[in-house]
């Protein structure tokens, strides 16, 4: 079991001049003339701040801070919440597959089976499937059949790897070759910023978390702030 807590913490002079660079605990605060409040990071002492008593240990045991006092605490458990969600999604996957298996091709059945089956896998996909996927390690893929068309595709572009897909023949047939060309812009298409939930939990709480559990830690988190 473990404890939501409102309570207030102040930091030191050591600990300020230890946290200045990295301070632990966000604050909501309106950044100069914006009436919009923002989410920031600062060594400043807290007054009835919520946070978790795992993380508020962690702190205290680091001397990253030093407690005042605790105004009230609320318990709750921390478990897999979605465990039951995604092991009853897998095993509608599973009796798609094994429908298909046994329906024939084309029949309605074969056709109910399959939808099923894909929407079961769109599902987990979208909860945690792609959590930690980085747009960056991939890279862009062109096919070229000339010397020209290489020389453009490489103008800007860094070339990290080619691959022949089929050698000349001849003159008139020169072949394909798939040019590997390092991305020149990257997008953050998955929550991947989660995986800093997963150091923390790693840290606080000396176990590694079932990836099906990260969007759980997200949410606990964000409620503490």
């Amino acid at each position: 079991m473990q404890f939501n807590e409102s309570c207030s913490i102040y930091f030191t002079k050591d600990q300020k001049e230890k946290m200045k660079d990295f301070p632990p605990l966000p604050e909501k605060e309106t950044i100069g003339d914006d009436i919009v409040e923002k989410m920031v990071y600062m060594v400043k002492d807290k007054y009835e701040y919520y946070i978790s008593s795992e993380a508020l240990k962690q702190l205290l045991e680091s001397d990253w801070a030093t407690l005042d006092c605790i105004w009230g605490a609320v318990q709750y458990s921390i478990g897999p919440v979605m465990k039951d969600f995604v092991d009853k999604i897998t095993q509608k996957r599973q009796n798609a597959e094994n429908q298909i298996a046994m329906s024939t091709p084309g029949s309605a059945d074969h056709v109910s089976a399959t939808i099923s089956k894909n929407l079961c896998k769109l599902i987990i996909n979208s909860c945690y499937g792609k959590t930690l996927q980085s747009d960056e390690k991939y890279n862009n893929s062109k096919i070229v059949k000339n010397q020209k068309q290489f020389m453009n595709a490489i103008e800007k572009q860094f070339l990290l790897d080619f691959n022949i897909l089929a050698p000349a023949v001849d003159n008139n047939d020169q072949g394909l070759v798939e040019l590997k060309l390092r991305k020149q812009n990257c997008e953050i298409r998955c929550p991947k910023y989660l995986g800093a939930c997963w150091i923390l939990y790693t840290i606080v709480y000396g176990q590694s978390i079932p990836r099906r559990s990260l969007r759980y830690i997200i949410l606990i988190l964000t409620a503490f702030i």
